[in-house]
């Protein structure tokens, strides 16, 4: 689907103090005891300009002398060590912690809908179904519900916070106080960039 002029606002919401994107990481040594995570930053050469907020893991991929040595970061879900993150800092930035929405697309292969969800629309035009739980619920793979993926939308009762991409992304948009952003910039586990709600957002490579 064409997703021309969608902006950071159609995923994360509008009227939002300040908005940042976070990057799943790379993965290095994948299934070996010296497994890590790569920052996308770091897997660019020096002498090459990285705008992290638009870049996408196909130009990354392109800088790198040995793209083999580097396993792709997760897609259409955020990374578990991220999605932790997120959930240290967002659960301190609202009031309604133990209350949140979390959608997940009906399409993806590895998810069965619970029959009791609801269905939504949510940009651009995705059929997405709802379930409700603690913010902490976002760092899950919901396994009980039938998802094997964590969500790629969250919102709290009290808005105070909204996380979102469309379903293919290998990042999320969130849009929050400057405070809770300012958290998520500097937390050590988290590699994150500053953007718009007028931000254009890239369709994902897959």
């Amino acid at each position: 689907m064409n997703r021309a002029g969608l902006a950071v606002g159609s995923f994360a919401g509008l009227d939002f103090e300040q908005y940042v994107r976070v990057v799943n990481p790379a993965i290095a040594g994948a299934h070996t005891a010296d497994e890590r995570r790569r920052s996308w930053r770091s897997l660019v050469e020096p002498a090459q300009t990285f705008d992290g907020s638009t870049a996408q893991w196909a130009e990354v991929r392109a800088s790198m002398s040995d793209a083999t040595a580097v396993g792709e970061p997760a897609m259409g879900q955020v990374e578990l060590t991220t999605a932790r993150a997120l959930v240290e800092v967002l659960s301190r930035h609202t009031s309604t912690p133990a209350e949140c929405l979390f959608a997940w697309w009906i399409g993806y292969a590895d998810v069965r809908m619970p029959a009791e969800a609801p269905r939504v629309s949510l940009p651009p035009a995705r059929e997405m179904f709802v379930m409700e739980g603690g913010v902490s619920e976002g760092a899950h793979e919901h396994a009980v519900w039938g998802i094997a993926r964590t969500p790629m939308r969250w919102v709290p009762r009290d808005r105070a916070w909204s996380v979102g991409n469309d379903i293919y992304g290998r990042s999320v948009f969130i849009g929050g106080t400057g405070a809770a952003m300012t958290e998520l910039l500097e937390h050590p586990d988290l590699e994150v960039y500053v953007v718009d709600a007028e931000t254009t957002v890239m369709a994902e490579d897959w």
